[in-house]
């Protein structure tokens, strides 16, 4: 670990329900004997001062006994991904925090190494890849507008922030939000946006759990 990043911490957020793969909640789900969050936290490991993992709160008996290191620390989250964020802030002590989602395995060192830069000149940062779908405004079943495909990202994680930025932004911001940088921006903070990764795709649905087994063998090369 370099010596900046002994500045950032990463919340892990694996809080949320998560159910349309079918039963229990998919961050809990087994991948080659360990939870799919677990998978994500191991590929920070090296790369953050510390770790929190938000996982429900029935789940924080169990995730404390998959973590076993110090510098992890579990808690409980709350009623929406927001809150939840918020309750794992109150273990940050870096100036930094990186937020990711438990759902998504495959993140590379080198997105969040790209991410990592461009918060440290900015504030804020976080990954997008441009949609490959056209995307249109709908207003009572008729398209309203079809949004220019060049002006737009579909945004990933980790984010990464000031620690001070983002308890301030979901303090004030953060209900209602649907990412993290959505309330950051609404405090009138500017984001960077970095290149991110086809290969950190959040698993939702059943689908996405094949596609993790075609793509698993390209782990190693992230």
């Amino acid at each position: 670990m370099t010596d900046a990043r002994r500045a950032l911490t990463l919340v892990l957020a694996a809080a949320g329900d998560g159910r349309r793969m079918g039963g229990i909640s998919k961050v809990w789900r087994l991948w080659e004997g360990h939870p799919l969050w677990w998978w994500s936290l191991m590929a920070f490991q090296g790369q953050v001062a510390a770790t929190v993992v938000v996982v429900a709160a029935d789940r924080v008996a169990a995730a404390q006994t998959w973590v076993g290191s110090e510098d992890v620390v579990v808690v409980a989250g709350g009623p929406s991904r927001d809150a939840s964020v918020a309750l794992g802030l109150a273990s940050v002590a870096t100036p930094y925090v990186a937020v990711h989602d438990g759902a998504r395995p495959l993140v590379s060192r080198a997105l969040v190494d790209r991410v990592w830069r461009a918060a440290l000149e900015t504030g804020a940062a976080v990954p997008g890849l441009p949609p490959t779908d056209t995307v249109k405004v709908v207003h009572r079943g008729l398209v309203a507008r079809t949004l220019p495909r060049h002006h737009l990202v579909a945004v990933q994680t980790p984010q990464i922030f000031r620690t001070d930025w983002l308890r301030d932004a979901l303090d004030q911001e953060g209900r209602g939000a649907t990412d993290d940088s959505m309330a950051v921006e609404a405090r009138g903070h500017a984001v960077a946006v970095v290149e991110g990764d086809a290969m950190n795709q959040k698993l939702t649905v059943e689908a996405d759990w094949l596609w993790l087994a075609a793509a698993w063998p390209e782990r190693d090369r992230l």
